[in-house]
């Protein structure tokens, strides 16, 4: 069995579990022109879909908390002229998950924040 990274972040240091998988799609997004990336539904009843309409992203990251600090997933999209990145909360706990948006530009990141979900039976 993999071993768990401590990792230091903004809610202190973390147990990151080794285990986390993501799933891209395509498909057009609509959203609000002083909204880069957007979370829908929300609140959401299994998949919760990211979507983004950033030119020039390189690469984008989610990586989702649960409220204790726990880093629970990563989604991770290198081809972002997808536009989408779907999680697959189907097997979650109902609750509200903080997520962190991590958007690369010309090999840097260029936003990141965090924002929450909130998942429903």
């Amino acid at each position: 069995m993999p071993t768990q990274t401590p990792t230091a972040t903004a809610f202190g240091t973390l147990v990151v579990p080794p285990t986390a998988t993501s799933t891209s799609t395509s498909g057009p997004a609509t959203l609000p022109e002083n909204q880069e990336v957007l979370a829908y539904p929300n609140p959401a009843k299994g998949r919760v879909y990211f979507t983004w309409q950033e030119d020039g992203v390189e690469a984008v990251s989610v990586d989702i908390y649960n409220i204790s600090g726990n880093r629970i997933a990563h989604l991770q999209e290198s081809s972002p002229q997808n536009r989408r990145l779907v999680w697959d909360a189907g097997e979650i706990a109902p609750g509200i998950y903080l997520y962190r948006v991590s958007l690369t530009r010309n090999g840097a990141v260029t936003k990141s924040e965090f924002k929450k979900v909130a998942i429903i039976q």
